[in-house]
């Protein structure tokens, strides 16, 4: 399984890919645009914007994250029935994209950390 294309200008993308092939996600362009698809939607739908100081800090999340560690495909020890994937794709200003792909359900302790800390400002657009 291929992960998605990153589109020119966005900063953030996760897209998780079910068993039935059906996509879903969100994704955060360098100018403050914000949306998201529901599984199964074909179309991204526009979410509350996020302002400089949630970009600056975004950004600030990004360079602590530690995302060139976390590269790459990783996929659980024992096999998985269902195949699905969590592809997250950052490309951060005057560094190479990085994708870091969760196949089948596998885990990887730093994605979840940095995902908590950007929670906040993704779910009102701006810092708590």
């Amino acid at each position: 399984m291929d992960p998605p294309p990153l589109p020119d200008g966005v900063l953030l993308q996760s897209v998780h890919v079910d068993d039935r092939g059906r996509k879903g996600g969100w994704r955060v362009w360098a100018d403050g645009r914000h949306e998201g698809r529901s599984v199964g939607e074909a179309d991204w739908q526009a979410g509350p914007a996020i302002d400089a100081a949630g970009l600056d800090e975004i950004q600030a999340i990004l360079d602590d994250a530690g995302l060139d560690a976390m590269a790459g495909v990783h996929r659980p020890e024992a096999p998985a029935e269902h195949e699905s994937a969590l592809w997250f794709q950052a490309a951060r200003p005057g560094c190479p994209p990085v994708t870091v792909g969760l196949l089948d359900g596998a885990r990887l302790p730093g994605l979840d950390r940095l995902v908590a800390r950007l929670a906040p400002i993704l779910s009102g657009g701006a810092l708590p």
